[in-house]
């Protein structure tokens, strides 16, 4: 059996989760948003010129469904993007990106509908960046690779079902001095957009782009 320490970032007291609660359109779909990183849970809590709280709970896993959305193999990343871009939307620049997620989302695309908990990659707004610009053939798929590794913001995992948050036990909360935190998540988003940039600024002419690997997977007819 397993035991996970979480933390959620708010601006409440969240002693009962209600995993109906979250955005239909947030990262994984609807439900309740955690980290193991109390200070990455601080950052979130405070968005704004306002104290937040930092929520901490204790979870035990064992019996519960776990889906894991984070890995570096081409096919880990490319259900990572298609489960993303099945619930948040993205206007592209071009019909060739347009292709590509519809390339993406017939061939790669995993339904979370049996899952407790999923474990993955968080796409805050730098994040998925990333991704419309890998979509866009900007980046290749190893810079994109690399790129989810800046900025140190780990995994989330969220609760995806009435059992896994039935088993989730509140702990107690913290309040967050917006003062310091806020201005953290502000110099780690400012940092990896720097990262990013000098990233992106080194083109990869031997590696593998959205158009090349739909173009292999259509010419093999898989």
């Amino acid at each position: 059996m397993k035991t996970m320490t979480l933390y959620h970032g708010s601006g409440l007291v969240v002693q009962k989760p209600d995993i109906s609660y979250g955005k239909k359109n947030n990262d994984y779909g609807q439900g309740f948003y955690c980290t193991e990183s109390e200070e990455l849970a601080r950052e979130w809590a405070c968005p704004g010129e306002k104290d937040g709280i930092s929520n901490r709970y204790r979870l035990e896993t064992d019996g519960l469904r776990i889906f894991r959305l984070k890995g570096e193999s081409e096919e880990s990343l490319l259900i990572w993007i298609s489960v993303l871009l099945s619930n948040r939307k993205l206007n592209m620049d071009t019909e060739e990106a347009c292709e590509g997620i519809r390339f993406l989302q017939s061939r790669y695309l995993m339904s979370l509908e049996t899952a407790d908990l999923v474990i993955g990659y968080r796409a805050d707004d730098s994040y998925f960046s990333f991704v419309k610009d890998f979509l866009n053939n900007r980046i290749s798929l190893e810079q994109l690779r690399q790129a989810l590794r800046l900025g140190s913001v780990g995994e989330q995992i969220v609760i995806k079902s009435q059992r896994a948050a039935a088993a989730l036990e509140f702990e107690g909360y913290e309040i967050v001095d917006w003062k310091e935190y806020y201005m953290k998540r502000l110099q780690r988003d400012q940092a990896l957009r720097n990262m990013y940039q000098e990233l992106k600024q080194n083109a990869d002419v031997s590696g593998r782009y959205m158009r090349d690997i739909v173009k292999e997977r259509n010419s093999n007819g898989k």
